[in-house]
C-alpha cells in the first residue's frame, strides 16, 4: 500500500485541494480504526493468529549500561557499567592493604642517588631473563627512598603495575598475606581482561581470597598475566620494598622468598619485580645466585653517597622554620662537617632531633 503522502503527491496534478484533503482524512480514519482494533480484547481467532507469530527478542548484548526489568519485576544490571560493577564486587573479596603504595614525600632528594637510579631504570626497560632486581643495603642506606623514587617515575610513565611498601609499624603492611591480593587488584584496575579473568577464578574458587601465597600468586597474578597481553610495548614493573620486614626470628615466613626464587621467573618477560631488603641471612639464602635475579648492593661508603648526604644536609639547613624549631638560626659548621661524615646514611632533621634515616640515601 502506498503511503498517503505519496498517493497524494502522485495525484496532485489530477485532483483539487479539497479532494486531496478528503484522501488524507480517509487515510487517518483507516489508521484510527486499525489502532482501535489493536486495543480491543483478543478474540480466539486473533489470539491464535498472534500466537503463531515469532516472539520479539530484545537484544541487549551491545547495550552499554542500564537495567532490564522482566515480567517478574526483577531488575538485572546489564552492559558495560553492570559488568564492571559485578567484577568490582567480586574483586572486593581480595584484601587490599591501604597505605601500602608509594609516597611522593618519601622520594630521594632531586639529583641524589643518580647512579643506582640509572641502573634500575636500565634494568626496568630491559626484557632480558633477569626479571627480578634485588636492591640490598644496610638499614638507613636509602633503599626505601630509592624504591619510592622508582615507583613514582614508573607511575608517571604508565609502567607501574603495583607497589607495596612493607612496614612493621602498620599491621596491614607487616605481613606478606595481603601482598598478592593487593597487587592483583592494582593490575586488575588497569586491565579489564585481566580483571575479568581474576573475577572468574574467584567465582570458581572463593577460597583463593584467603589461600596461601603460592596459590594466590599462581591463580591471581601469574596465570592471568600469562593468558592476557597488557598491550604494553615495554615493561611493567612491580615494586616491593623492605622485604625483610615480613621476616623475623619468631616468624620466619619464607614463602614469599620461595616464590621469588622459584616461581617469579615464569612471569612474562615484560613483567618485572623490584625488591629491596637488608641482606639478612634468610633473604641472601633464597635470592643470591639465581640466574633470573639481578642483585645490586648499596655502597654506603662511596664518594657519591657522601656527596648525596652533603646535598641533603644543605637542603635541610635552608629550611628556616626547621632551624627555628631547633632553637638556633643555623648549625655550627663543625657539626655540619661531622654530620656529613656519617657515611652513606642520610641525616634527617626535625624540630626535636637529628637522627639517621633514609630520606635520600
Amino acid at each position: 500500500m502506498m503511503p498517503f503522502s505519496l498517493a497524494a503527491q502522485s495525484s496532485y496534478e489530477e485532483r483539487d485541494p479539497r479532494h486531496l484533503l478528503e484522501i488524507i482524512l480517509e487515510k487517518y480514519r483507516d489508521i484510527s480504526q486499525q489502532l482501535d482494533t489493536q486495543r480491543s480484547p483478543l478474540t480466539s481467532k486473533s489470539a491464535t493468529s498472534l500466537s503463531q507469530r515469532p516472539a520479539m527478542v530484545f537484544n541487549t548484548s551491545a547495550t552499554y549500561g542500564g537495567h532490564v526489568t522482566n515480567v517478574a519485576g526483577d531488575q538485572n544490571v546489564y552492559g558495560l557499567d553492570g559488568d564492571r560493577q559485578a567484577i568490582n564486587l567480586t574483586l572486593d573479596k581480595l584484601v587490599y592493604a591501604e597505605g601500602a603504595s608509594w609516597d611522593p614525600t618519601m622520594t630521594c632528594l632531586p639529583g641524589t642517588r643518580a647512579t643506582v637510579l640509572s641502573v634500575i631504570h636500565a634494568w626496568a626497560r630491559s626484557l632480558d631473563g633477569q626479571n627480578v632486581f634485588w636492591l640490598k643495603g644496610v638499614a638507613g642506606s636509602g633503599k626505601s627512598a630509592i624504591a619510592h623514587t622508582i615507583a613514582q617515575s614508573l607511575h608517571k610513565d604508565g609502567r607501574l603495575a603495583s607497589s607495596f611498601f612493607f612496614n612493621r609499624s602498620f599491621a596491614a603492611r607487616s605481613t606478606s598475606q595481603p601482598l598478592f591480593t593487593t597487587i592483583a587488584r592494582d593490575i586488575a584496575a588497569r586491565y579489564p581482561a585481566i580483571a575479568a579473568d581474576i573475577c572468574a577464578t574467584l567465582e570458581d574458587d572463593p577460597s583463593l581470597a584467603s589461600a596461601p601465597l603460592s596459590r594466590q600468586f599462581e591463580e591471581c597474578i601469574l596465570g592471568p598475566l600469562r593468558r592476557h597481553s597488557t598491550g604494553h610495548s615495554g615493561s611493567l614493573v612491580i615494586v616491593i620494598d623492605a622485604l625483610d620486614e615480613t621476616i623475623s626470628d619468631e616468624d620466619p615466613d619464607i614463602e614469599l622468598l620461595r616464590i621469588l626464587r622459584a616461581e617469579a621467573y615464569k612471569l612474562p618477560p615484560q613483567v618485572r619485580i623490584l625488591v629491596t631488603s637488608r641482606p639478612t641471612r634468610d633473604v641472601v639464602d633464597y635470592l643470591a645466585g639465581r640466574d633470573h635475579i639481578m642483585s645490586h648492593p648499596i655502597d654506603v661508603d662511596s664518594v657519591e653517597s657522601g656527596q648525596d648526604i652533603g646535598a641533603y644536609i644543605d637542603d635541610q639547613l635552608r629550611d628556616g622554620i626547621l632551624c627555628q624549631r631547633m632553637g638556633t638560626p643555623g648549625l655550627d659548621k663543625v657539626l655540619i662537617g661531622e654530620l656529613k661524615k656519617i657515611g652513606g646514611r642520610t641525616v634527617h632533621m626535625d624540630s626535636n632531633r637529628l637522627s639517621v634515616s633514609s630520606k635520600c640515601g
